[in-house]
């Protein structure tokens, strides 16, 4: 496992240190800085999320259950990630066929965490845009929920399916260097 976690900062890491290698002699480019300083920011960002996840996994807090709307979490998970939605091209199809009142004790924060990661591995497999779909019901008289997040994206290879709850799995590309003029 650490040698999965130092790979994933390493990564981010490499591109930091030749951003900041070439900054002395390009920072009056604008093409340089506006080109590559949202990338930087991305990539601390990325830094940071996996810190968290690290931290999360090695203390993971208690569940705090109480009655939760299930469409509340869903719609503010849905309305947090909207501009990612619309720069990448993605409609949203929601079918709450349970209600905008049903009631579920749960943990709001632990699911938004956990639908934020699916969400955004969607968003990631649907590099030239599709549809989200996000749904809802109730079945066996009440005594079973059900949410199902379909996406148009790529899908998962079969042969990584056994490793998707492995912490710190990743099939991402990750920048290893820019060639810079």
């Amino acid at each position: 496992m650490a040698s999965g976690i130092a790979h994933e900062i390493k990564n981010p890491l490499t591109s930091i240190k030749t951003f900041t290698e070439y900054l002395p002699k390009k920072i009056h480019d604008a093409e340089f800085t506006d080109k590559f300083i949202p990338l930087i920011t991305s990539e601390v960002g990325r830094i940071d999320k996996l810190v968290h996840e690290l931290l999360d996994f090695a203390k993971p807090s208690p569940a705090i259950l109480s009655p939760t709307d299930i469409s509340l979490v869903l719609n503010k998970t849905l309305d947090f990630l909207s501009n990612d939605f619309i720069k990448n091209k993605i409609n949203i199809i929601k079918n709450y066929k349970a209600g905008n009142d049903c009631l579920i004790n749960l943990d709001a924060n632990q699911l938004q965490q956990a639908l934020m990661n699916i969400i955004l591995n969607a968003i990631d497999a649907m590099p030239l845009g599709g549809k989200l779909a996000v749904s809802t019901l109730i079945i066996n008289n009440a005594q079973t929920f059900q949410l199902r997040i379909q996406d148009t994206g790529t899908g998962i290879d079969p042969k990584d399916i056994p490793y998707i709850f492995d912490p710190f799995f990743s099939k991402k590309t990750m920048v290893q260097g820019w060639d810079f003029q």
